[in-house]
């Protein structure tokens, strides 16, 4: 089922970009804001979902379907000459069928190679949705990590702004960027509780790189998926 952003959640994020670049002069900017926020919501409603979601149950269908995928690979691997040979022999067949002649356009035969080649990605997916299911521990709030991930991203990159980060003992914003995290979150749920969002968001701002360079969002995001284990720090 395709996940949809409730109209009011859409309303809330427009307000907020609206009140982050009021003027006409910027509209494009805050179209730029808007969309990106929307999809930080988007994602930390279908990692709600996720969260949902029998993990158990996944866990052994893919393992019972990556036994499948080993299995079929080696079939593959193992295959005969002559087998090989009428696997990537072009045929005719709906050609002759239409017109009772074997000319024209032939089968579109996927040769052995790309068979291997699609098997081995899929068997890649496969492995990479088990290790995630596979982890134990404390579980990462994973769904905040994203909407504040996105909200730092605006915050600094396009605004240009330090993103301090402090709370009064009572959970309430000190910092213009707290301040932002905060809204940022209640925009996509404003049923998260203050703790939960202080918590993310020192743990989000923990994983960025120290000295962000902001011309390099793509070097911010391998530093902050690599620190926080979404990514192979051998990369």
């Amino acid at each position: 089922m395709k996940i949809r952003l409730e109209q009011e959640v859409k309303e809330r994020i427009s307000e907020l970009a609206r009140q982050l670049y009021p003027h006409g002069r910027h509209w494009p900017i805050r179209i730029v804001v808007q969309l990106s926020l929307q999809q930080a919501a988007l994602n930390y409603n279908e990692e709600i979902q996720r969260a949902q979601r029998d993990k158990k149950a996944a866990k052994g269908e893919l393992e019972r379907a990556l036994k499948l995928t080993n299995r079929l690979s080696a079939q593959l691997n193992d295959l005969s000459e002559d087998t090989r040979f009428f696997i990537n022999r072009r045929t005719f067949q709906q050609a002759l069928e239409r017109t009772g002649v074997p000319l024209g356009k032939p089968d579109r035969k996927v040769r052995l190679d790309k068979i291997k080649r699609d098997l081995s990605k899929t068997k890649d997916t496969i492995e990479l949705s088990l290790n995630s299911l596979r982890k134990t521990g404390r579980t990462s709030d994973d769904a905040l990590d994203g909407l504040l991930l996105q909200a730092f991203l605006v915050w600094v990159r396009l605004l240009r702004r330090p993103f301090k980060l402090d709370w009064t003992q009572q959970g309430e914003p000190l910092t213009e960027a707290a301040d932002w995290c905060e809204r940022v979150c209640k925009a996509a749920d404003p049923e998260i509780a203050r703790t939960r969002i202080r918590t993310a968001a020192l743990k989000v701002r923990k994983r960025l790189p120290e000295n962000s360079n902001l011309y390099n969002p793509i070097g911010i995001l391998r530093t902050y998926f690599k620190r926080s284990g979404w990514l192979d720090k051998r990369s």
